[in-house]
């Protein structure tokens, strides 16, 4: 007789220091990944290029409950840390209140993603599903939220050939962005995005394997 899955999580996720729109995803995730599946669900809910280092940070108002671990990929941080294969997310979760950070990548590119605990649901599934969301994914590579920033803005200006910052960054974002777009970021591009799309790449992710040797950054 088959086990009926524990409830998942529903976490809501927030790209910090974004705006116009808020980037963010609430994801139904089962409560017996571990935190390199929930990188994995993390990428391709806002349509990473799952290209860069990465880690979780855990943290919790009240410092006496445990020590607050830093959980990180094949990528080491200085001190020390926890693998993300083998950190399973129920015990950090076991605390509703601990808030954990996602950081993507590093330096003027990092992207830090603040995750919330919202609630369990039933029934418990093995797979993530997006239940909501808002923002378009973000580029790679552009230099945070502030490059992002910069990028939306110069695809609000009106075409002049002479403008070649904007120029060259439009036609970056478009053909040669790892995560780009072809349509572009005008009138509503800011705010596209797929869910069906997502919820379809997330239900082809497999949890649990090892994660591919990443180059050093």
């Amino acid at each position: 007789m088959t086990s009926t899955p524990p409830p998942n999580y529903l976490l809501e996720v927030t790209i910090t220091a974004t705006e116009t729109p808020t980037i963010s995803r609430h994801i139904s995730v089962p409560a017996t990944i571990n935190f390199h599946d929930l990188h994995l669900i993390i990428q391709t809910a806002f349509g990473w290029g799952q290209c860069h280092p990465y880690k979780f940070s855990v943290e919790n108002e009240d410092v006496n409950i445990r020590p607050n671990p830093v959980i990180t990929g094949l990528h080491q941080v200085d001190g020390p840390s926890h693998s993300s294969t083998e950190t399973s997310l129920s015990e950090v979760l076991e605390d509703a209140q601990r808030v954990i950070l996602y950081q993507y990548d590093v330096d003027l590119n990092s992207w830090t993603h603040r995750i919330r605990f919202v609630s369990r649901m039933t029934p418990g599934t093995e797979t993530a599903v997006c239940i909501a969301g808002e923002g378009h994914p973000c580029s790679e590579d552009v230099g945070g939220p502030s490059g992002w920033r910069i990028l939306k803005e110069a695809f609000y200006l009106p075409f002049d050939k002479s403008d070649f910052t904007a120029n060259r960054m439009r036609k970056w974002y478009k053909n040669d962005c790892i995560n780009g777009d072809p349509e572009g970021l005008t009138a509503d591009g800011p705010y596209r995005w797929d869910r069906e799309a997502v919820n379809g790449e997330l239900g082809n992710l497999e949890f649990g394997a090892a994660p591919e040797e990443e180059e050093d950054y």
